[in-house]
């Protein structure tokens, strides 16, 4: 699944999940001008609201984030996803059903 996130007419950032079973593999990204005013947040909120809502099989949402980026931490963080470091990544889970 492919979202794009707007605000008005302007393409604020995207998000892709790959599903796999019941597992969704999150990759997003934001516009470098968007960054830093919480539209990751936003748009992750809005995207775990889709899934819940339209995709009932979906029961874990996962994602991974390099150690230097704080800024996704801290977003997974935030929507109370479960952290787990591995081979200098961090792995972060979250059961939604």
């Amino acid at each position: 699944m492919f979202f794009i996130y707007y605000n008005e007419n302007d393409k604020i950032g995207q998000i892709r999940f790959d599903i796999e079973n019941d597992k969704a593999i999150i990759d997003y990204t934001i516009s470098p001008s968007m960054r830093g005013k919480g539209n990751g947040y936003k748009m992750m909120t809005l995207a775990e609201i889709k899934i819940k809502r339209d995709y009932p099989e979906i029961g874990i949402l996962v994602g991974e984030v390099k150690d230097e980026n704080i800024a996704s931490k801290n977003i997974f963080i935030k929507l109370n996803y479960k952290e787990i470091k591995q081979n200098g990544r961090i792995r972060y889970s979250k059961l939604i059903k």
